[in-house]
């Protein structure tokens, strides 16, 4: 006995609407079950036969005709309560309407059903030759049916599967059922097309000029730690010797641990570090502040022995002082700075060396050495002072670390580098 599942499988391969996986489970069925290929080869039977049909017209007056017979119907007595009767008539309206509207419904497509016909008969004459009957019903097919019996094939403007392709009555174990060797066409791709037109480019150009190289500066970025290695060491040198005036930021969780390593190593290269007061009391009670510590009469080759210094006292601290690094070249917001933080503007361009000495003033000279001798100088210093927030700064007016600084400040000598060292609060 099939299952509803199976007939409606079956139906399906009749239809030729089946899918890959539905195509082979049909195949597996029809070729294990008899019942499954005698009601193959009667629902073909049945589907040529009501092709083969002929198709009659609706009559053009039908809705007219369902019109008046419906106003000839008696009215419906009255019912004995008048809550039954008026619901009665609020129904009647509707219940017409959608008799009339069926009717009109069924008459429009028996018409349109019937506009191509000629074409339906072509076609079923092409899918039935007329030197082949039909077969006659029976309730029990004989053999003669599975060998006779022909798939119908689907229109071909319908995109499906082909129908199943029944074999003859197995003998010695050989298959029943096998897919059609026509290959589907949705699986066939089209055939390349070739390209037309001409190929659309440029010609070649003469006298092109060659490709130009440049070098591309990238900002020294590295870990405090690495300061004394060979290859920051080498960096170092390239870099200082580009700029006249840098600026270094260094980023610390302990600014007190950080400031006593920049200390020790100024020391190195005979530097004393002078501490603005008021920047003291800040250090002291652990103010979350930047600090900034300016450096003059450094060479370049100072300043990179300085930062190799800092980066083995990194190193070797269980706890490190210091953490990332960056080097950049000061700029116009450095000088602004430093200008809040001194009260004077700091030269920090490098002058260009004169060696004419025709026209030199010898009273201008003069004076200038007679100042120098009076005013006791430090080619190498070095001031701690609170950075930022700006409103922290101390007011160079009343600092007396400030006034000494820039009274000992001597005239920049060449090949010096000012050095401004940013110490920033890190997370």
């Amino acid at each position: 006995m099939l299952t509803n599942p199976e007939r409606l499988l079956i139906s399906g391969a009749v239809d030729g609407e089946l899918t890959r996986a539905e195509r082979e489970e049909f195949l597996n069925l029809v070729a294990t079950r008899p019942e499954a290929r005698t009601l193959f080869v009667q629902l073909q039977s049945d589907a040529a036969r009501l092709r083969a049909l002929p198709v009659s017209r609706a009559p053009k007056r039908i809705a007219q005709n369902v019109l008046a017979h419906i106003s000839t119907l008696p009215t419906p007595a009255a019912p004995v309560r008048r809550t039954v009767k008026r619901k009665s008539n609020v129904w009647l309206p509707y219940a017409v309407a959608a008799s009339v509207l069926f009717a009109v419904t069924i008459g429009s497509f028996s018409y349109f059903n019937t506009q191509d016909e000629q074409k339906r008969s072509d076609q079923i004459a092409r899918l039935m030759p007329t030197h082949q009957p039909l077969p006659h019903h029976r309730d029990t097919p004989t053999e003669a049916d599975y060998v006779s019996a022909k798939p119908i094939a689907p229109s071909p403007n319908i995109h499906t599967i082909p129908p199943i392709e029944i074999l003859p009555v197995p003998r010695n174990g050989e298959v029943l059922a096998q897919a059609p060797s026509t290959p589907n066409l949705l699986e066939i791709a089209p055939s390349p097309r070739p390209a037309g037109g001409e190929v659309v480019g440029f010609g070649i150009i003469e006298n092109a000029k060659p490709l130009t190289e440049i070098d591309l500066r990238l900002p020294f970025t590295t870990n405090a730690s690495d300061f004394h290695t060979i290859e920051s060491q080498e960096r170092l040198a390239k870099e200082l010797a580009l700029d006249p005036a840098y600026r270094l930021d260094l980023f610390t969780k302990d600014p007190p641990a950080g400031i006593k390593t920049l200390t020790a190593a100024l020391k190195g290269v005979g530097i004393p570090l002078v501490v603005d007061v008021t920047t003291q009391e800040r250090i002291n009670k652990k103010m979350a502040v930047s600090l900034a510590i300016y450096i003059e009469g450094l060479t370049p080759a100072e300043i990179a022995k300085m930062l190799e210094t800092v980066g083995k006292a990194v190193e070797n601290s269980k706890v490190p002082p210091l953490d990332r690094a960056n080097l950049v070249p000061a700029g116009m917001h450095d000088q602004k700075d430093l200008k809040q933080l001194f009260g004077v503007e700091l030269n920090l361009q490098r002058e260009a060396e004169s060696t004419n000495t025709v026209g030199k003033s010898i009273a201008k000279e003069t004076i200038g050495q007679i100042v120098s001798s009076l005013k006791k100088t430090v080619e190498k210093q070095a001031i701690l002072l609170t950075y930022l927030p700006p409103n922290f700064r101390s007011s160079p007016m009343f600092s007396k670390e400030v006034k000494a600084f820039l009274d000992r400040r001597p005239e920049r000598k060449s090949g010096t580098t000012p050095l401004l060292i940013v110490l920033r609060p890190a997370q």
